[in-house]
């Protein structure tokens, strides 16, 4: 029996039938499906930066340029989202989502590596999934980043295959799957570290170009054409994200102490800013010591392949992940300060725990490496050396899971899934049968808000009214109190909601503030941790308390809201008066003509920052609303899209 299973191991290749029948997706279905568990039972998984409601996603406002900028092709997934969400119901499509993460990137690991063996295969995109960087991640709800890494070994095949065996169909299939990593910036910039890293070790082995690798020249323009839509509005964007980022930020998302220090954390793959979950090493100290079967198997690996290119690649990736990994927590903190201080979006990547998954990439790679050469030399060995090989490959297929055991079964229970309350419905209901230009001024006015009704050992989950109603909603947009950092957008909107609060126990009229923010209801989370402190809107004489539930409270403004307004004075100070505006569309209005006894006119836009409205070419001062000289009215319209325009001709064409 022993000499059979021997034999079996020596021949997976050749004898295993999901590997012969290139069923081996198979596997990691159920290794999806082991680890989702309970998950999968209907309604939404609301984490951290999970957002996901019954409400379809839109991607109007990031189609019409409404949304800030963002460094990523998030458009297409939106799109995608949005018509799968007209179909099934969102907690379904979630689900799926989530699912097929898993999934392809087991795929795309099982694949990465050219090996004989099925077992180092197996090996490669077991710890590709299941491993404290993907636990992180999920628990955090960042599933963007998630689905750019699943997809990230394809875009690194499909290079590999480029500089091999130059072809137009390598040339072709790079450009599309980085495309898709693209739909989070991070990530698609470490591909391209990983590409310039292959491109190196390359030269460095062969000492030679092909006459291919011209198509190398050509993937720059036809990357940039594909991905024009998003690229040109984002670098060419006034207000970025990037320039949020300071000090504090280095601080507050540093890689955490997990095990000893924060550079040995990131060394175990563990290190993720937020602390508070379940790591299998939390949990029982002892897992640690299955972290030595990784660097076995990937230092047995290197060695018995360190002429080759690829190994060189991923021995230096894991050299860049130690050195920036645990950021300014780490015995490297500075360089990178220095790097953040003058290496062009740098700064961008916020928390340095990212480059954990360059030491993902590299210990399953290397690691397959390892079991692949183990193997190679099955019958050259004694039997009792032939056993102790059966031994280590066992082991170091079932040490991912040991080591990472809190992601299966729905993330050892510390997540669960979970339906919207009533009342929200409720809610929902009496704000739809106002006009759909009627806003809500959402609070607690924090990115991430504490929900009792979220059955989560963490309960914090970005804003969910986001993905709950199809009203103009005025939120915090990157305000993250609980961590010190405040108020770090530069929108006029955010400034102005925040000078409110910070007056609102003053005043009793609080709805009146409104009305030049399109707010004509006010939502609180009253289950927060924080909603003790929005008490003085229970006391306003112009609010009106529609709903009062365990979860929620809901006001009605009783001051009269409009998307235009006909001012006595230029800075819009005193009384205001309705104007009449026309909707042509979301980005246009039809403005009538000058009226008796104001040459101004206030415009309320529904994106809550004024900037690119034009009235018949003329703009208004920067600010959360604007003012227009009224003259002979006309066309007023979101410049921003028609720009955009172009640019979205030009991806769809290529």
């Amino acid at each position: 029996m022993g000499g059979d299973a021997l034999r079996v191991l020596g021949n997976w290749n050749m004898k295993f039938p999901l590997a012969r029948q290139g069923l081996f997706p198979l596997f990691y279905l159920t290794l999806a499906l082991f680890i989702m568990g309970p998950l999968l039972s209907r309604g939404f998984i609301l984490t951290l930066d999970m957002v996901f409601g019954p409400v379809a996603p839109s991607p109007t406002d990031l189609l019409l340029g409404f949304k800030a900028p963002v460094l990523g092709a998030k458009l297409v997934p939106q799109l995608l989202i949005s018509g799968v969400g007209a179909i099934i119901p969102m907690w379904l499509a979630q689900k799926s989502i989530l699912l097929a993460i898993f999934v392809i990137a087991g795929v795309g690991a099982h694949r990465l590596p050219m090996l004989r063996f099925e077992a180092a295969r197996y090996f490669a995109g077991i710890l590709y999934v299941v491993n404290p960087f993907v636990y992180a991640r999920f628990m955090a709800g960042q599933w963007y980043i998630l689905v750019a890494y699943a997809f990230a070994p394809f875009a690194i095949k499909s290079f590999v295959s480029l500089m091999e065996r130059p072809k137009l169909r390598s040339a072709v299939s790079t450009l599309l799957f980085a495309s898709v990593v693209a739909i989070n910036a991070h990530f698609l910039a470490m591909t391209l570290v990983v590409f310039l890293f292959i491109f190196v070790a390359w030269l460095a082995v062969h000492r030679r170009v092909e006459r291919g690798h011209a198509y190398l020249l050509l993937l720059v323009p036809a990357f940039f054409l594909l991905n024009a839509y998003w690229l040109v509005p984002a670098f060419a964007a006034n207000d970025s994200v990037l320039q949020a980022i300071n000090e504090r930020d280095l601080d507050a998302f540093a890689a955490s102490n997990i095990i000893i220090s924060p550079w040995v954390s990131v060394a175990t793959m563990h290190g993720f800013w937020r602390v508070g979950y379940d790591y299998a090493v939390t949990l029982f100290p002892a897992i640690t010591t299955v972290f030595s079967v990784f660097i076995f198997l990937a230092v047995y690996g290197l060695l018995s392949t360190y002429r080759h290119y690829m190994s060189m690649t991923m021995a230096g990736l894991a050299v860049v992940a130690l050195i920036l990994g645990a950021g300014v927590s780490g015995p490297f903190e500075g360089l990178y300060r220095s790097l953040t201080d003058n290496v062009p979006l740098f700064d961008g990547f916020r928390d340095s725990q990212k480059c954990v998954c360059f030491l993902v990439l590299a210990y399953a790679y290397l690691g397959a490496l390892g079991i692949e050469a183990l193997l190679e030399r099955w019958k050259e060995r004694t039997r009792t050396l032939r056993y102790m090989t059966f031994a280590v490959v066992g082991v170091g297929l079932v040490a991912p899971g040991v080591f990472s055991f809190t992601m299966f079964w729905g993330f050892n229970g510390d997540l669960k899934a979970v339906e919207f309350p009533p009342d929200w419905y409720a809610a929902r209901d009496i704000v739809d049968a106002d006009s759909p230009d009627a806003g809500i001024q959402v609070l607690p006015w924090d990115s991430y808000t504490d929900y009792d009704w979220v059955p989560n050992k963490d309960r914090a989950v970005r804003t969910l009214a986001r993905a709950f109603f199809d009203q103009p909603l005025v939120y915090p947009k990157n305000v993250i109190r609980r961590s010190g950092i405040f108020g770090q957008s530069f929108s006029p909107e955010q400034a102005y909601v925040k000078s409110l609060l910070d007056e609102a126990f003053a005043n009793n009229n609080f709805g009146s503030k409104l009305p030049l923010l399109g707010a004509k209801y006010v939502l609180l989370s009253k289950n927060s941790r924080e909603a003790s402190f929005y008490r003085f809107l229970f006391i306003q004489n112009d609010l009106e308390l529609l709903m009062d539930t365990p979860t929620l409270a809901l006001f009605k403004n009783s001051n009269e809201v409009h998307r235009a307004y006909l001012p006595e004075t230029p800075d819009a100070s005193g009384p205001l008066r309705e104007a009449a505006v026309t909707r042509l569309s979301k980005y246009r209005y039809e403005v009538e003509a000058k009226e008796a006894g104001s040459p101004y006119i206030v415009f309320v836009p529904p994106n809550n920052d004024i900037d690119g409205w034009r009235l018949e070419g003329v703009e208004s001062e920067p600010g959360y609303f604007g003012v227009f000289p009224l003259n002979e009215g006309g066309i007023l319209r979101y410049e921003p899209f028609y720009e955009n325009l172009v640019w979205y001709s030009a991806s769809s064409a290529f």
